[in-house]
């Protein structure tokens, strides 16, 4: 009995953890939080300096299947759930200098607010 007792806990735990959503979830962002981060002003232009100015993400490389030219092709990554995520864990820009915290909070304001082309 006491074994059974200790299971609770996991069982508890592992049922939780089912429950979390998923980062890569593959699904339209339907968030209703608003940011006034804008695309055309800051979105696209860091885009086209760290991520498609080096060729990795342009329309020519089309890298890990993503081009950042466009606000439909940045949106499609955000609604596939790791836009903003490899960002923040410095894992890209891919041999460039980790973006600034300063940027990376406006990045996610614009992430959470399901990137709207504003």
């Amino acid at each position: 009995m006491t074994n059974s007792i200790k299971l609770i806990p996991v069982l508890f735990l592992i049922a939780i953890l089912g429950c979390a959503k998923d980062d890569h979830s593959h699904g339209s962002c339907t968030s209703t939080t608003t940011t006034t981060v804008s695309y055309k002003n800051f979105i696209a232009p860091l885009m086209s300096a760290s991520c498609n100015s080096s060729g990795c993400h342009s329309v020519s490389s089309n890298a890990g299947g993503h081009q950042f030219t466009t606000h439909a092709g940045i949106k499609e990554a955000i609604d596939h759930g790791h836009f903003y995520t490899v960002m923040a864990n410095g894992s890209m820009p891919k041999g460039g200098t980790n973006l600034p915290d300063s940027i990376l909070t406006k990045v996610k304001s614009w992430t959470d607010a399901c990137g709207p082309d504003n």
